[in-house]
C-alpha cells in the first residue's frame, strides 16, 4: 500500500467515540484493502489497535491471521501483538500508525488475488 494514501482522520466535535490519534488506509474502490489503525490509553499505557477489512471475508484464514501478526511483530518499535477480535489486533510498543499500516497493507495485497477469485469483484 502506497504511504500517500494513508490519512489521518480528524474528528471535529468530542464524543466517546472519538480517538485521539485514528489514522486509515482506504484503497481505491477496493474496501477489502482497507485498514485503520487507532490509539487507546488505559492506565497511562498507550496501545494500537488495527483493523484489516478484509478479515470479515475470510473469518477463518488462519495463515492470513498469524501472516498479519507475524507482520506487525516485525514492525518497529513493536513489543506485543494479540487479536482482539474478528477483524482487529491490539498492539504496544513505540511505533508509527504509518508503518503499522503499510506492514499489513503489504500482506493484504498479497491476499486480494485470492479474495477476488473467490468472492469476485469485491468493492
Amino acid at each position: 500500500m502506497e504511504k500517500d494514501r494513508i490519512h489521518q482522520v480528524l474528528f471535529s466535535g468530542e464524543s466517546d467515540l472519538v480517538h485521539a490519534d485514528e489514522w486509515e488506509q482506504l484503497a481505491d474502490g477496493y474496501d477489502v484493502r482497507d485498514v485503520a489503525v487507532w490509539s487507546s490509553t488505559a492506565d497511562s499505557v498507550t496501545s494500537w489497535n488495527v483493523r484489516v477489512f478484509v478479515g470479515e471475508f475470510i473469518p477463518s484464514n488462519a495463515a492470513f491471521f498469524d501472516d498479519v501478526r507475524t507482520a506487525l511483530l516485525l514492525t518497529s518499535g513493536v513489543t506485543w501483538v494479540a487479536r482482539s477480535g474478528g477483524e482487529t489486533w491490539r498492539v504496544s510498543g513505540e511505533v508509527n500508525a504509518h508503518d503499522l499500516i503499510s506492514a499489513v497493507g503489504e500482506v493484504v495485497d498479497d491476499l486480494v488475488p485470492h479474495i477476488r477469485a473467490v468472492y469476485g469483484r469485491v468493492s
